[in-house]
């Protein structure tokens, strides 16, 4: 059943619908904005439209854009009323023509209709909250962050006023010995065969011999 006029209230079909701003320019040309209301009537006698708003049904609300007071002098807003036989195969129905038309994932949609359908209880995570994500992801961050390991702790060992004396004097003998080394004079470079010296400047040149000398003094 069609009817001119904005979707009654009840429970939205989808979480976020687009904002209404988003629908300002469609309507200046002209063009109108469809909604559809599935209504489930408890007196099966009331008009669908009229169950709606008196309250004496529970409606799901589907449109692309979240109908709000500032569209009703701009856009011409239609909205087809069906009336559940089956609630759960019909709600169904249109979830998958939405979600295939549409390529949404489930998580788009309201978890009241998701629970309906009975998808909460085939896939749980479908329908968790937001508070819930976040924990899980936080359980995961944690296990997945890679554990420090803490240093092994050395043994303590207690020294004498005479075994810090002899490492102390041991150190001395050590640092004077690395003095003495130091101070040695060294031993004198080995020097370039003058056969090969030879050799190198026939192939290479003179520069090139000059070179290998000035890097071997």
């Amino acid at each position: 059943m069609e009817r001119p006029g904005p979707p009654p209230p009840g429970v939205k079909i989808l979480k976020n619908a687009h904002p209404p701003r988003l629908a300002e320019r469609l309507c200046e040309e002209g063009f109108p904005l469809v909604y559809i209301a599935a209504v489930k009537r408890r007196d099966s006698s009331t008009p669908l439209e009229e169950a709606c708003h008196r309250g004496e049904a529970v409606c799901y609300v589907y449109g692309d854009v979240e109908w709000a007071p500032e569209l009703e002098d701009k856009c011409m807003p239609i909205t087809f009323y069906v009336d559940l036989k089956e609630e759960r195969r019909a709600l169904e129905a249109l979830l998958l023509y939405i979600a295939r038309t549409r390529n949404l994932p489930w998580v788009a949609f309201n978890r009241e209709i998701l629970s309906i359908i009975g998808l909460c209880d085939a896939a749980p995570n479908i329908c968790l909250t937001e508070e819930a994500v976040i924990k899980k992801v936080e359980a995961m961050r944690k296990q997945l962050a890679p554990q420090r390991l803490e240093p092994p702790k050395s043994p303590t060992v207690e020294t004498s006023p005479d075994d810090t004396a002899n490492v102390t004097a041991e150190t001395t003998t050590k640092n004077k010995g690395a003095a003495a080394d130091t101070d040695k004079p060294h031993a004198p470079a080995a020097r370039l065969d003058p056969a090969v010296l030879e050799l190198l400047r026939r192939c290479c040149g003179e520069e090139c011999v000059s070179r290998l000398l000035a890097c071997h003094e």
